[in-house]
């Protein structure tokens, strides 16, 4: 190291800068939470907003004690944003007893046990080395969870340590490890998977639902399925014709309207498409519509000439009130205004390429060398069905995390060939 170098790391730290860097850290990971389920947001965008949360850590993890000092004073007010900056840095600076409160803030409060968990998929895994060990031996159920979400962010397979998660009584623990089985792609656990489908925990029924789909049951969670949590992956799984007789008593009614137009995007059948055009011109639906479009078609309306109005075209909430917190205003958060008229056009001219009896996945069938190609350059949601997909063509097949830090993700897409 240089001098220069020497000197400037001895100087102490300006706190107002650490103070500044441990802000932006807690801001920039509740920004992402928005981020990760965006309907507009790419692989290299969230890459650059990783960029700046790993730049804002580096700014703590050089201020030394100062940092380490600041990052627990934000705890105060333990949100995720705060015990993510704070765990990250306990587990770069190799300082393990320094999750023992964060654990205990995450057995208590959902959003630190986000943070804390968001931080244990950061860090690079060899930071994990003896710490996952710990966490999946220990008999508090927060701690076993955080080890489980931990290895199942990493790719890496927990051993019989998940095995005895699934045999617990503890109902948190047991979903969670549902959930893991099902992302880890674990088969030799669907037995068990299958075993809680008659939990009489709600919770517990749709964690079971999801893993056993996820890991190739065909029969028995069809048929344990009942909420809309699941109808994602039934769209997919299902006979179109079951498919649809599923959906048809949402046809009736209003209150599910929305949840018809995304399943008829993940069912990706084109006789919907001409149902769906239809609906861009209803203010409420307009935008979710037009994604379902793009899901089955594969056009991409922002960027398509004519297939978007102008921002300026619509009103910023479905009733034309800028203060409307409507859900819809969240969910279609990015999404292009479809013109009804262009995209009619559109597939006058286009729709000869997607036959009557298909199955279509953005712009093709949802095959695997086609769904790799979505997990590299598709939007978040997109990118998270494309996920999905994979698993369901074969089970047994790793859940690909959209939501790990950007830089795993592009490693493992190099590895996969995407």
């Amino acid at each position: 190291m240089n001098e220069v170098a020497q000197a400037w790391r001895a100087a102490p730290p300006l706190l107002g800068i650490v103070q500044q860097h441990v802000d932006e850290t807690a801001a920039l990971r509740r920004q992402r939470t928005r981020l990760v389920a965006g309907a507009e947001i790419t692989l290299p965008l969230l890459q650059r907003h990783d960029e700046r949360i790993d730049a804002h850590l580096d700014g703590i993890a050089v201020a030394a004690e100062a940092g380490r000092e600041l990052v627990h004073a934000a705890l105060r007010e333990p949100g995720c944003g705060e015990v993510f900056a704070a765990a990250a840095t306990a587990i770069l600076a190799h300082d393990h007893a320094a999750l023992d409160p964060l654990l205990a803030l995450a057995s208590a409060n959902t959003d630190a046990a986000r943070g804390l968990v968001s931080a244990l998929g950061w860090v690079p895994a060899q930071a994990l080395r003896g710490l996952a060990a710990r966490l999946l031996a220990s008999d508090d159920a927060a701690a076993r969870m955080a080890g489980l979400a931990a290895c199942a962010m990493h790719l890496a397979d927990p051993g019989c340590a998940l095995d005895a998660a699934l045999a617990d009584t503890r109902p948190a623990l047991v979903c969670c490890a549902l959930e893991v089985a099902g992302r880890l792609g674990r088969l030799a656990l669907l037995p068990a998977c299958l075993h809680t489908l008659d939990d009489a925990e709600p919770s517990t029924r749709q964690a079971s639902v999801r893993a056993a789909l996820l890991l190739g049951d065909r029969s028995r969670a069809l048929a344990a399925a009942s909420d809309d949590g699941s109808l994602g992956l039934l769209m997919r799984v299902m006979p179109p014709a079951s498919a649809l007789a599923q959906l048809e008593p949402l046809a009736h009614e209003p209150a599910k309207a929305r949840t018809l137009v995304r399943c008829a995007g993940l069912l990706g059948l084109p006789q919907h498409i001409p149902w769906l055009l239809g609906l861009c011109g209803d203010p409420l639906l307009a935008r979710a519509a037009g994604e379902s479009f793009a899901l089955i078609t594969g056009l991409d309306l922002a960027q398509e000439p004519g297939a978007a109005l102008p921002a300026t075209d619509r009103a910023t909430g479905p009733d034309g009130d800028p203060e409307n917190d409507d859900v819809a205003i969240a969910e279609d958060e990015g999404l292009p205004w479809p013109d009804p008229d262009r995209l009619s056009h559109w597939w006058t001219v286009h729709g000869h390429r997607f036959p009557a009896g298909g199955r279509f996945f953005m712009g093709a069938p949802p095959e695997a060398a086609h769904c790799r190609r979505v997990l590299r350059h598709g939007s978040q949601r997109q990118r998270r069905a494309a996920a999905e997909w994979l698993c369901l063509l074969h089970p047994g097949t790793r859940l690909f995390p959209t939501s790990a830090p950007a830089r795993h993700q592009q490693r493992w897409l190099d590895r996969m060939g995407a």
